[in-house]
């Protein structure tokens, strides 16, 4: 039998502590928010099957001693990560350089906080690592969330990183004028990878006992900036109908219980920053806002259950909440 094919697959998340996408933060868990981990289900099936995972921290550039002590302190949290999510140490593996990536591998990366981002500045940052990664002779996947953020910035780190394969919820490659029209040029492959609402998610309430409205959640993020978004849509709203739904909650309070939050209203009235001192790290691991904190902490699973309709509406850049897949789940 050929080696290759008895060897398992090495399965390598870059950075997968550095958002709430697979497991909480280290800050979440810290503030005791409960946050929509919505790649869970893909993490856990990953750590269950006979593919040898590997973890990697931020990769510094070479020669470079304030990239190695951001890299250092990445790789702590990282470790926390593990520790706090419960991640056994002994089912996962850790890789530190790109010497690590090669053979029977698969890279996961997301494209959001790595080749894009909400802050021009930190996409831009987003160009030394597709230049460090180009290179990398083993199969590489990229997760489209927020891809709408600064296009051009992220199509360009792509293009460069040179993905074989890009995923999202949905077939952005068939389904999106906005994603033809900045990203059209790549010549990677597009597959669709569906939500899985997590197993909390279970019918509790028979549908004829709930009451008679509907329930709206999620979260109405900050008004976009970028001149391409802009130019596009005619409008700086990433979620148009969550903002309009939000916006006549009090007109329609008798049909619709409306837990939308908006993160622009209640942002602090300072620039995102893009800035990774240790003490400006640690304290925005601590803080947190009152108002998005109290909005992690709802029980959502009860919320759905309690109602017979629900409402998630999605980013006008054709990507889909994953409360759409909760709410079906509950029987809503």
């Amino acid at each position: 039998m050929d080696d290759s094919e008895s060897t398992p697959l090495k399965l390598v998340f870059y950075r997968p502590h550095a958002e709430f996408w697979f497991k909480s933060t280290v800050r979440s868990i810290l503030r005791n928010n409960r946050l929509p981990n919505k790649y869970v289900a893909l993490f856990d099936h990953a750590l269950n099957s006979d593919m040898q995972i590997y973890l990697m921290p931020k990769l510094a550039h070479s020669g470079d001693l304030k990239e190695i002590f951001k890299s250092i302190f990445d790789l702590i949290e990282l470790f926390a990560w593990c520790i706090l999510n419960n991640i056994s140490l002994r089912k996962v593996s850790l890789i530190f350089g790109k010497r690590g990536l090669s053979g029977k591998a698969v890279f996961f990366i997301m494209h959001y906080g790595n080749f894009t981002h909400e802050s021009k500045s930190t996409a831009q940052c987003g160009v030394q690592l597709s230049q460090d990664l180009a290179d990398v002779p083993i199969y590489k996947v990229v997760h489209m969330t927020h891809y709408a953020y600064n296009p051009i910035i992220g199509y360009n780190n792509l293009k460069v990183f040179t993905p074989d394969l890009l995923v999202a919820e949905n077939n952005l490659s068939n389904n999106s004028l906005f994603f033809r029209e900045f990203f059209g040029k790549l010549e990677s492959n597009f597959h669709l990878l569906s939500y899985i609402p997590a197993h909390r998610f279970n019918n509790r309430m028979p549908f004829e006992d709930r009451t008679n409205k509907l329930v709206v959640t999620g979260s109405i993020t900050y008004k976009m900036k970028d001149d391409e978004f802009i130019r596009f849509y005619k409008q700086n709203e990433l979620q148009p109908l969550r903002r309009e739904l939000y916006e006549n909650s009090k007109k329609y309070r008798l049909e619709m219980e409306c837990l939308l939050y908006d993160l622009d209203a209640v942002r602090v009235n300072t620039p995102v920053s893009s800035g990774n001192g240790i003490m400006k790290r640690i304290f925005r691991l601590l803080k947190g806002s009152p108002v998005q904190n109290a909005y992690y902490k709802t029980d959502i699973v009860a919320t759905y259950n309690k109602h017979m309709m629900f409402a998630v509406p999605e980013e006008i850049c054709d990507l889909p909440a994953i409360g759409f897949v909760e709410g079906m789940a509950l029987g809503v």
